[in-house]
């Protein structure tokens, strides 16, 4: 599969099989394997810009696709590769990047009801935003069966999700060029390893995206569309909410979603990350605001510079003339 490839034309063949079966028998991850990648791409990057990048560990390779959030997996499983996901977005400079670009643009990939997918703009009732597209990161990193999250996988997972809603956002090079343009706003470290031998990075977190990429579809066998209801508001109140266990009702935008008796343990890590995540999206947010006032200041038109009075008084340039002969 090449990297500029256009997914959106294969995922709308997919669409009417938006969920895959439920497959049991998924080995939690160790508690030292979480979120080994957060800085996965970039020490590659700067230091191994030669070598072939791994979008994937043994550990995932065997790892079947899942069809929803939680499905018949156990609540610990769940747990524990929910924390992954935290972790990993929290720590990686080029996700976060990644977001602020979308929020900068207001380019969000937009989660509808199946019953409004295929309808015009008019009238939808759209969910967009930082809080939406990490949703929507989360239920289509959990179909695809990853045990613990890696940058590549949530990097290309956001990949998927432009493309399926937009073919301009299918090649591979325009898509890291924007993911990374806001690294510096996170981590100065990161840009210094990146701009060492910039050609060589890049290419580097190419490949790494393109592969993973296509780890990612062949998990989900290309079922890509994710329905607002079922798929979406689940993982939203898992990142933002203050239920995980149980079975919680699901967040419908009139109010917030109630929160159940948390155990002393999981619920209060829970709440911790929860909080973590909104704080996490105002900041992006923040930036956001930032640097489009930033970029409308500079654009803003000039005073006039007053003229000088000498310049004003003094005569007009006199004009040479040939002499006739």
């Amino acid at each position: 599969m090449r990297g500029d490839g256009d997914v959106s034309r294969r995922t709308a063949a997919a669409a009417d099989a938006s969920r895959v079966q439920q497959l049991p028998g998924t080995a939690p991850c160790t508690p030292e394997a979480l979120c080994e990648a957060a800085g996965e791409l970039r020490p590659r990057a700067a230091g191994q810009a030669g070598e072939a990048p791994e979008a994937s560990t043994a550990e995932d390779a065997g790892a079947p696709a899942v069809a929803g959030p939680c499905g018949a997996e156990s609540s610990h499983h769940t747990l524990r590769r929910l924390r992954s996901f935290v972790h990993c977005v929290a720590g990686s400079p080029i996700v976060q990047s990644a977001l602020l670009y979308l929020e900068q643009q207001g380019e969000h990939p937009t989660a509808l009801p199946a019953s409004q997918a295929a309808a015009g703009p008019a009238g939808r009732t759209a969910a967009a935003g930082v809080e939406w597209t990490l949703a929507q990161l989360l239920a289509l990193w959990l179909r695809a069966g990853y045990t613990h999250a890696r940058e590549s996988a949530l990097l290309s997972t956001l990949w998927v999700l432009e493309s399926a809603h937009s073919a301009w956002r299918s090649p591979a090079s325009i898509c890291l060029s924007t993911y990374t343009k806001f690294v510096g706003a996170f981590s100065q470290e990161v840009v210094r390893r990146l701009t060492d031998d910039w050609p060589a990075s890049f290419n580097n977190l190419k490949l790494a995206l393109v592969e993973a990429q296509m780890d990612l579809l062949q998990r989900t066998s290309w079922r890509v569309r994710l329905d607002l209801a079922a798929d979406v508001l689940p993982c939203y109140a898992m990142l933002f909410c203050t239920t995980l266990l149980g079975e919680p009702k699901l967040w419908t935008g009139q109010r917030a979603a109630p929160a159940l008796p948390p155990t002393p343990t999981v619920g209060a890590e829970h709440r911790e990350w929860a909080a973590a995540m909104r704080h996490l999206c105002a900041v992006i947010c923040e930036k956001s605001r930032r640097l489009k006032a930033h970029a409308q200041a500079c654009t803003s038109t000039r005073l006039p510079t007053p003229e000088c009075e000498e310049e004003r008084e003094r005569p007009a340039k006199r004009q040479r003339t040939t002499s006739s002969t």
